[in-house]
């Protein structure tokens, strides 16, 4: 038997070798993708690729393959396979000189392609996932068999194999199926006696319908997505304290419910905030890119860890939404596919500038008021229009209601540095004990005369200074604090108070004192935050007292009368902040400075404003290659329980190749451009399919032929 199988082997290598020499002396044209890429990747790559260019030799693109080796001369010389280096060292006959080093030599029929491929040329193909769809041809068919396109791509496939399509299933299981696979629930009895005894011609159909119009479908697809999204009700890591942001989840609902399209659901998310005026809903929606873990333990580096989550937003992003692994690209150039190390640096840099930094409040938050307190809010707003000049009404109006509902920028209490008998509690608020003093660098004034802080106090009799640009330097506000809540010292609280008027930027030094400390390590104070503000217009009115103690009451709502639900938002120019290459990965170690931009080989940005909007609006353009493909191929592994590219994360070409390629790029055009991104008819075209509603009863022939139901000749299992 030994014997048998040595001489198949030798068998099978001659004719691998015979065809191609036979194809190396005919005008036939290789395949780069299907017979070089494949070759390159499994047997150079990894010593000659994004991670390492031994010799200066890198098979990462053409440009790079053709470039001059550490020897002075290009290893690849198109045209010329004998005169390549790259040849000549895959045929030496010193193991210590042959390629691939030190491991097996490639085979005659591999070397021969690879010949033929420098021949000709040495052209290169992008892989098959950036390449735009276009729609291909529906298949024709002469059956009676199937409803709609899916089943002629399927059918054709089927043929090509030698298969037949299974019969169709029987109504009680075809419901049973539909019904979970919609909205994620079984038939009542009495559903299903309905179906059973209806004989209407378009009784299946009127099925199909009434789950697409339910409302636990979009709780039942709201499932696959908030997964996707990471969410959780809580922080992650070690507290793992309670999160709020229940209200992103009913958003999802919500979007999957009202059909919203999938184009739009993908700019709320990545970029609401961005958007002109945008809602309260569209701000609620970029909570997808809050779902990211905060860390509250005490000690901890604040930076570290929103660096951590800005990492993890280009990872999520990429993986999503083009089915691409980012990741590897953190500390080098892709191992397999065209991203350069800079190219995630560049998607890093879109989402560097929000507002987050990583603090137990987890700010920016929108704020939800009771309908009360929304009254309350409208009242003030329309006080600040009357007192306010009327050209400047509506801005103040505004102003308020941002201060109000969101309250940004904050500057958080990790911000002070130079801190002398003050110091970081708990690793996330400033303590400032009696004659100590912290230091915020480069604090914009200009217009901002009312500061905001959020402070608590152990004792009575405590102040606090603010001075100008040096520790002796002018006084421009001094201020008592006292206890909030007596019994307990740790209850914050934001108190307004009023700075002499400053213009441009300045160092401000924070002073605290208590004379009747005698411990001078107790804290007179410890903050939070602070926020710079314009005062409120109409000083002047005798209710402006109360009408800032009304403001600060709403600002201090206690966390059980509201609900704050953490978003993104983008920094302004004062906060605004550099993005860096990390030199092989390390945040700590910066390179270059870099601009946000998407991969060079992924045309069409320049349109676009160099922002999360921009990107989001770039994923979702038609030239973009992946999104559509993407999409719909989550939608069919969810309905058929693997995708037509089973590698759901990666289109890479480390990735599986699509069982039915005509089909997914036919659903992805058909879904992007003639359903216009709506997600409830792309899964009625499959489910209405033949395909979905075969039989998943299995022959034994079946079985051995494709156990994985990769050809669709049964109804699926799941």
């Amino acid at each position: 038997m030994r014997k048998y199988r040595t001489l198949l082997s030798v068998v099978a290598i001659g004719l691998l070798a015979t065809v191609a020499f036979f194809r190396f002396y005919t005008g036939e044209e290789v395949d780069f993708n299907a017979e070089v890429r494949p070759i390159l990747n499994t047997k150079c790559i990894s010593c000659h690729g994004g991670v390492k260019e031994s010799a200066g030799f890198s098979l990462f693109s053409r440009e790079d393959a053709l470039k001059p080796t550490k020897a002075g001369k290009p290893a690849i010389i198109p045209g010329d396979p004998d005169g390549s280096e790259f040849i000549k060292r895959l045929t030496h006959h010193d193991p210590e000189e042959r390629m691939p080093y030190h491991a097996e030599p490639l085979s005659q029929a591999e070397i021969e392609t690879l010949r033929k491929w420098i021949r000709q040329g040495a052209h290169w193909q992008d892989h098959w996932a950036y390449l735009k769809p276009t729609k291909p041809e529906v298949p024709k068919t002469d059956t009676a068999w199937g409803r709609n396109a899916v089943d002629h791509f399927i059918l054709a496939k089927l043929r090509k194999e030698g298969l037949q399509p299974s019969s169709s299933a029987d109504r009680p299981a075809l419901l049973r199926r539909l019904s979970l696979d919609l909205i994620g629930l079984p038939p009542t009895p009495q559903e299903v006696a309905d179906f059973v005894n209806d004989r209407s011609a378009n009784a299946y159909e009127k099925q199909v319908d009434r789950l697409l119009a339910s409302p636990h479908y979009g709780e039942r697809w709201a499932a696959m997505w908030l997964d996707l999204a990471r969410y959780a009700d809580s922080k992650g890591y070690e507290k793992d304290d309670l999160r709020s942001i229940w209200r992103f989840r009913d958003y999802v609902i919500r979007s999957f419910n009202d059909d919203k399209p999938f184009d739009q659901f993908t700019v709320e998310q990545l970029a609401g905030d961005l958007l002109p005026k945008p809602t309260e809903e569209q701000l609620i929606a970029t909570a997808y890119h809050r779902n990211t873990t905060n860390n509250d333990e005490g000690g901890t580096d604040d930076e570290e860890f929103r660096t951590t989550a800005v990492i993890d937003r280009v990872n999520n992003t990429w993986e999503v939404w083009q089915g691409t692994t980012m990741s590897c690209v953190q500390c080098h150039s892709h191992p397999y596919d065209p991203f350069r190390h800079e190219d995630f640096y560049h998607s890093l840099a879109f989402f560097n500038n929000s507002r987050d930094e990583d603090v137990p409040g987890e700010y920016p938050v929108l704020t939800d008021y009771s309908p009360e307190d929304e009254k309350k809010i409208a009242d003030l707003k329309e006080w600040v229009r009357n007192a306010a000049p009327t050209q400047e009404a509506s801005r103040h109006a505004q102003q308020l209601e941002h201060l109000l509902k969101i309250g940004e920028p904050k500057i958080q209490a990790h911000s002070f540095d130079q801190l002398t008998n003050a110091a970081m509690v708990d690793g996330k608020y400033l303590g400032g004990g009696h004659k100590g003093y912290a230091r915020l660098r480069n604090v914009n004034l200009t217009g901002r005369t009312q500061m905001l802080v959020r402070y608590s106090a152990q004792h009575d009799n405590g102040w606090f200074e603010v001075r100008k640009d040096k520790l002796d330097g002018e006084v421009i506000g001094r201020f008592p604090v006292k206890p909030i809540d007596k019994k307990n010292w740790w209850v914050f609280a934001a108190a307004a108070f009023d700075l002499k008027p400053v213009s441009g930027k300045h160092d401000l030094y924070f002073v605290f004192s208590n004379p009747t400390f005698k411990n001078p390590q107790d804290y007179v104070m410890t903050i939070e935050w602070l926020l710079l503000t314009e005062p409120l217009p109409g000083a002047d009115k005798p209710d402006y007292e109360a009408t800032r103690k009304t403001m600060l009451a709403l600002l201090n709502k206690d966390d059980s009368t509201i609900t704050r639900t953490p978003v993104m938002m983008e920094n302004p120019g004062d906060f605004r902040r550099k993005s860096h290459v990390f030199e092989r990965g390390n945040w700590l170690t910066k390179g270059k400075e870099v601009q946000p931009a998407t991969p060079k080989f992924m045309a069409g940005f320049d349109k676009y404003p160099k922002n999360r909007l921009g990107l989001a609006q770039w994923m979702v353009d038609k030239e973009n290659p992946l999104t559509a493909r993407v999409a719909v191929n989550r939608f069919w592994e969810q309905i058929f329980g693997v995708g037509l590219v089973e590698t759901l994360e990666d289109f890479g070409s480390q990735g599986l190749k699509p069982s039915h390629p005509e089909l997914l790029d036919y659903l992805a055009v058909t879904f992007r451009d003639d359903y216009r991104w709506h997600v409830k008819k792309l899964l009625e075209l499959i489910v209405m399919s033949e395909t979905y509603q075969q039989s998943s009863k299995v022959s034994p022939a079946l079985q051995r032929k494709d156990p994985a139901n990769r050809y669709l000749a049964r109804g699926p299992r799941v």
